[in-house]
């Protein structure tokens, strides 16, 4: 007669061989899905880059020359191609005319003249708070200089500017 062996066959069927390769496996797939999530979703954006400027100071247009820059009012930035760029100016302007006076508040940002501006034209004392603001995508890398100037028309007023905040914000 044939002798049988001691040896016992383990209860779970699977080998060594076997539980290791299926191991590996998983490993594998779990390392493939976060390679493919870091092409498929965009990286977090950065924090947009905030720059600003204020003025408390009085700027007195005095209408002798027509186009007067606001010279503490500039604030150099940079931006990259695609960027999303907001240009945002507020302030107080106070009008004493002498007679009817037309005031106009404009950006100047790399000799480009964006549409937004301030426009006033009164023939009475009043002082209001102005805004404007200017969205544009960059068109180019690198520095950007933005000013800040006043028209006026009127060379016997006692018109001016204060309380003036220059904020540019740039979303990469």
């Amino acid at each position: 007669m044939a002798k049988k062996s001691s040896k016992r066959k383990s209860g779970n069927g699977l080998s060594t061989g076997t539980t290791l390769g299926a191991l590996a496996l998983i490993i594998s797939i779990g390392a493939l899905g976060l390679g493919l999530y870091q092409f498929i979703l965009p990286p977090a954006s950065e924090s947009p880059q905030i720059y600003s400027v204020s003025n408390d100071d009085i700027i007195f247009l005095d209408g002798i020359i027509y186009v007067e820059y606001l010279d503490p009012i500039s604030i150099t930035y940079t931006a990259k191609v695609g960027d999303k760029v907001v240009l945002e100016f507020g302030c107080r302007i106070h009008v004493d005319p002498s007679g009817t006076t037309i005031i106009g508040v404009y950006f100047n940002n790399n000799g480009t003249f964006p549409s937004s501006n301030i426009y006033l034209s009164t023939d009475s004392y009043f002082t209001s708070s102005c805004y404007m603001k200017y969205i544009f995508n960059s068109t180019k890398t690198g520095e950007y200089t933005l000013e800040v100037y006043a028209t006026i028309d009127d060379e016997g007023t006692n018109s001016y500017i204060r309380n003036s905040l220059l904020t540019v914000t740039v979303f990469g």
